[in-house]
């Protein structure tokens, strides 16, 4: 009968535990979400959008479908692929490339979000072929002015 009551106490302890750490993981969810927020914001200031948008995608990996996590991580998507629109613009294809190459990469297009993306795969894809062709076609006119040498 003691072994029986000790063991149900180790049992009770454990499962009290448990209960108290997801507690704790739920309560700090929010502290966790503005704190992703705050770092992917400056990686996006320091223009290291690989490492912004990973840090969204696992955030969302960890904390599924949460209503304060996805509208930051549309927004900062959206913004991404302004700063490579900017790029395309400007004809700073190589830049604009890469940066359409790296919002294709992250798989955020294949995410459910509730509001929608201002892009999807086939406009990214669409740009990185022009990226390409554009880079090609200077790279040509550049050969060409140097009397085909």
């Amino acid at each position: 009968m003691r072994m029986f009551r000790s063991t149900l106490s180790i049992i009770l302890c454990c499962s009290l535990a448990a209960l108290l750490s997801s507690c704790a993981t739920f309560q700090s969810r929010p502290r966790a979400i503005a704190a992703t927020v705050k770092q992917a914001h400056s990686q996006v200031a320091l223009g290291d959008y690989k490492k912004a948008l990973a840090l969204f995608a696992a955030a969302d990996d960890r904390f599924g479908r949460d209503a304060a996590l996805h509208p930051h991580y549309v927004r900062t998507g959206d913004r991404i692929r302004s700063a490579a629109d900017t790029a395309f613009q400007q004809g700073i294809f190589s830049q604009a490339g890469g940066i359409y190459r790296i919002l294709l990469q992250s798989g955020i297009t294949g995410r459910r979000f509730q509001e929608p993306l201002s892009f999807d795969t086939v406009y990214l894809r669409g740009r990185i072929g022009s990226c390409s062709k554009a880079l090609m076609e200077l790279g040509l006119v550049k050969y060409r002015q140097d009397d085909l040498a």
